[in-house]
């Protein structure tokens, strides 16, 4: 039985390899928000990704990130919520996401979805985004009004309803 370590599970849960790979398949600027690996920085740099790397950013700095990219690619194969689609929708950010786990129910109608463990579906949903003004403007106005159905209220008051029932 092989042993992970947390980095190792982050690598897989986060899809962080197939995002790399794709990435250097594409002819774009790759703003990469948060801890890279080893691997993941190897294949990024061994095809001369146009690549910046940001960890430990402020939430400042994270909403400047989201109002100037083409889109957000979330990648993740397990996630319990999938908050940063949440972020980048409120955001004016088009998103790319896994349809896994959570995350459909996240984004709703207002995400481009690719199934993570095929090879070549990450590629076309960046391509489809990346040549498209329209559909990002379409995904923008979806993905705004889809991240107004959640709130930290609603989820406190929702919360409060079920201990109430228990109680």
């Amino acid at each position: 039985v092989p042993h992970l370590t947390s980095e190792c599970l982050s690598e897989i849960n986060k899809n962080s390899i197939r995002i790399a790979k794709a990435i250097s398949k594409l002819d774009i600027k790759y703003i990469r928000v948060g801890k890279v690996n080893k691997k993941e920085g190897e294949i990024l740099k061994n095809n001369k990704v146009d690549c910046l790397f940001l960890n430990n950013i402020t939430t400042t700095k994270l909403v400047e990130i989201y109002n100037c990219v083409d889109c957000l690619v979330f990648a993740s194969t397990i996630e319990g919520f999938g908050l940063p689609i949440l972020e980048a929708m409120k955001n004016s950010c088009p998103v790319i996401s896994s349809k896994t786990s959570s995350l459909p129910e996240v984004g709703g109608d207002a995400v481009e979805y690719f199934d993570p463990q095929e090879k070549d579906t990450l590629i076309e949903a960046i391509n489809k985004i990346a040549h498209s003004e329209s559909l990002r403007k379409t995904m923008i106005n979806k993905g705004y009004e889809r991240s107004k159905t959640f709130s930290w209220d609603k989820t406190a008051l929702e919360t409060k309803k079920v201990y109430d029932s228990l109680f």
